[in-house]
């Protein structure tokens, strides 16, 4: 290029694509995950009985840092899966996919993501939340990076990504109250396995769309040991039983008289396993 203004707008453009392929590894879109977090925050006025319309904005502004620390975690998932991507017929479209990233810069965003993430509990002096949001931090560790890298071993990926339920459970909470061991342990037990069934349906799904076990194998090699079919869709009813049957002791302990939130549940997971 020897025209120099042609040669400006050219590197101009280059910069706004790249910065826009990096605010996509946010996968902002995949915040609405964090209404999980919304339960907490009720469990926590019902038990301790207080509630001010100032904690109204201290929930939006903890989602906020919650959902900092999820795109963080996000960007070291993408970044670490870009090879086994490529093997995905839909994931092969992804920017890390495609182009290759200096591993400074992937660690620059994902620092500045983790410190905007805890300025804000310790801004406000909420340890409790800043230790628990260090827990969800900690899980995206060891789901992605070896030598755990949790999401290559059977059982292990579903169970370990998963636990991110109860950990939103208790931010939730945290947002208002730092008294975490009031939770029963039989919601918290739930919350997990809830996750575990959505997140093991999610897997089943992949395993129906991919087809080709050898595909399967180079995309998620932790998905190719299973035994199919049969075993993901037994696990699934399992750990759909075992959160209902969870929820129910729950229910009888606690409020008895919203017995009938479990038929509710029943037909909610039934819908998505049908899904």
């Amino acid at each position: 290029m020897k025209n120099p203004l042609k040669k400006n707008r050219y590197l101009q453009s280059k910069i706004i694509n790249l910065n826009f392929n990096m605010i996509k590894l946010l996968r902002i879109d995949h915040w609405f995950k964090q209404i999980f977090v919304l339960p907490g925050f009720l469990l926590a006025i019902i038990i301790t009985n207080k509630f001010e319309l100032i904690q109204l904005f201290y929930l939006l502004i903890y989602i906020f840092s919650v959902n900092l620390m999820a795109s963080a975690n996000y960007v070291l998932n993408e970044y670490l899966d870009a090879d086994k991507d490529r093997h995905h017929p839909l994931k092969k479209i992804r920017f890390l996919s495609n182009k290759k990233i200096s591993v400074k810069k992937i660690t620059i965003l994902y620092l500045f993501l983790s410190i905007l993430a805890f300025s804000i509990p310790l801004f406000f002096e909420n340890l409790i939340f800043a230790l628990v949001l260090l827990i969800f931090q900690l899980s995206g560790i060891f789901y992605n990076i070896k030598p755990f890298r949790l999401k290559d071993l059977k059982y292990l990926d579903v169970i370990s990504e998963s636990i991110n339920n109860p950990i939103r459970l208790l931010l939730g909470f945290t947002v208002i109250s730092n008294e975490v061991l009031l939770i029963p342990t039989s919601l918290i037990l739930t919350y997990w396995f809830a996750g575990a069934f959505l997140m093991n349906s999610k897997r089943l799904a992949e395993y129906r769309f991919l087809k080709k076990k050898s595909l399967i194998k180079k995309y998620r090699p932790s998905l190719s040991e299973y035994n199919q079919p049969g075993e993901l869709e037994s696990l699934s009813i399992m750990y759909s039983m075992l959160a209902i049957s969870l929820f129910s002791i729950f229910i009888i302990k606690n409020k008895i008289e919203f017995i009938l939130m479990v038929i509710s549940l029943v037909f909610l997971f039934s819908y998505y396993f049908n899904l």
